[in-house]
């Protein structure tokens, strides 16, 4: 089965708070949730989908004070559920979350990375896995970004959004996102994602008779 987008949630944000709530719906087969959001001060501690925990993919700084943190979730409860994220201190938090549909359903990422820099964007990262998507989450707190070459955004034009590929990657290899219209200081996660069933090359074997 492929990988498809399934949906975003839209931007949602709190401050001087330690928890922001938000509701998003998911559905279709094989899902994967994934949930990006920043935080001012403290740390993440924990992010909920209809109450199961989602696993920390990966940290980074992003421009002054501000840290962006991607978490994931296997087959999320269909429906309109609450995601919940939780800090260790009084912060601004900001969250989007996305979906996909066709994604496998035991291992959460094929590969991921992080990336700090300033002005002009590009990201990349080899999948191991056959057929994956790539999905990055950026932070860039001067101005809105849009997506750039073989680069598609999942979020409303924001500072802070979702991008993917929009497409597998066969065979297995680097895919470099880009991101137009980035200024200052950012930090980006990337990973990618294998479809349904491992995305594996498919091995033949012979049997010999006689």
């Amino acid at each position: 089965m492929a990988i498809a987008f399934g949906g975003e949630s839209g931007r949602f944000q709190v401050v001087g708070a330690t928890s922001l709530t938000y509701a998003f719906t998911t559905g279709g087969s094989d899902r994967q949730l994934r949930v990006g959001a920043l935080t001012t001060a403290g740390t993440i501690t924990g992010v909920t989908y209809n109450g199961s925990s989602a696993t920390q993919i990966a940290t980074t700084a992003a421009d002054a004070g501000v840290t962006i943190y991607t978490h994931g979730l296997i087959a999320p409860t269909t429906g309109s559920n609450n995601v919940v994220v939780s800090t260790s201190a009084s912060a601004v938090i900001v969250s989007h979350a996305v979906y996909y549909t066709g994604t496998n359903q035991s291992t959460l990422s094929d590969a991921s990375g992080t990336q700090t820099g300033s002005g002009a964007f590009t990201h990349a990262l080899s999948s191991s896995a056959d057929n994956c998507w790539h999905v990055l989450y950026c932070r860039n707190g001067v101005t809105n970004m849009t997506a750039g070459t073989a680069t598609t955004a999942r979020s409303s034009t924001d500072d802070n959004m979702w991008f993917d590929s929009n497409a597998a990657k066969t065979p297995a290899g680097s895919v470099t996102l880009t991101i137009s219209s980035v200024t200052g200081s950012y930090g980006s996660i990337i990973e990618s994602i294998s479809p349904a069933g491992g995305g594996g090359a498919t091995t033949h074997f012979l049997s010999a008779t006689g």
